[in-house]
């Protein structure tokens, strides 16, 4: 009998352990989010004080929707691919007001002579309800085989906004404090719906959070406030 308490002890040790470390888990992963929408922000803010704020200010202005994302990663050798998370935040055209975040991922993969490693922070404005859409479809490649036509914008002199009729989609990409062509036709757009549960503590899907007025995470209300910003 003693024994068998013993045993049974054990058991409960473990699995309470278990527990605590899952919990942990959680924790952190819920931290990683907060981090993540923080550094969206600061994204977001960081335009404001950029030369080129004027000339992205009307795409955002007009935009149905956005994705930020604070670090896409370029790195390989020989072999190369590119990885970032980010969020996608749509907004009420009657109201203006911008909704709250959902989490998504951008990956590309690419083959030929590369080395070393590369950080760009990317805005893409969505204009169209078709470019909204598109982004809505889990694992969609950006580009024509979404259906969607993607502009990606360089320097100042390259964004008047007349250059972007016809897109649903534009880009910019800033590299090292500076904004240049970063393409990312080809890339995929991946949905977190394991992070959108996480940090707004229900079970909404990223078309939900996109766009309808679902009440979300109040963390994100700086993001939101810096969007309105423009």
């Amino acid at each position: 009998m003693r024994r068998m308490k013993f045993v049974l002890l054990i058991v409960a040790t473990v699995v309470l352990g278990m527990t605590g470390v899952s919990s942990a888990r959680q924790a952190m992963a819920l931290t990683d989010q907060e981090e993540l929408v923080d550094r969206a922000r600061l994204t977001v803010a960081s335009l404001k004080d950029f030369n080129d704020v004027g000339v992205i200010a009307p795409y955002i202005k007009g935009a149905r929707a956005v994705v930020v994302i604070p670090a896409f990663v370029k790195a390989g050798f020989i072999v190369g691919g590119a990885h970032g998370e980010g969020v996608m935040v749509g907004r009420n055209l009657k109201t203006g007001a911008w909704r709250y975040p959902a989490f998504i991922t951008l990956s590309e993969g690419s083959i030929g002579l590369q080395i070393g490693a590369e950080s760009s922070e990317i805005i893409m404005i969505c204009l169209t309800e078709k470019g909204v859409t598109a982004l809505l479809d889990d694992g969609v490649k950006l580009g024509a085989e979404a259906g969607i036509a993607v502009l990606t914008i360089g320097g100042a002199r390259e964004a008047a906004t007349t250059t972007a009729v016809g897109a649903d989609v534009v880009t910019f990409a800033r590299s090292k404090g500076l904004f240049g062509g970063l393409s990312i036709e080809g890339a995929v757009l991946g949905q977190d719906q394991a992070s959108n549960t996480a940090y707004h503590g229900k079970s909404f899907s990223t078309r939900q959070l996109v766009t309808t007025d679902v009440k979300g995470n109040r963390g994100a209300d700086g993001l939101r406030k810096a969007l309105a910003g423009f």
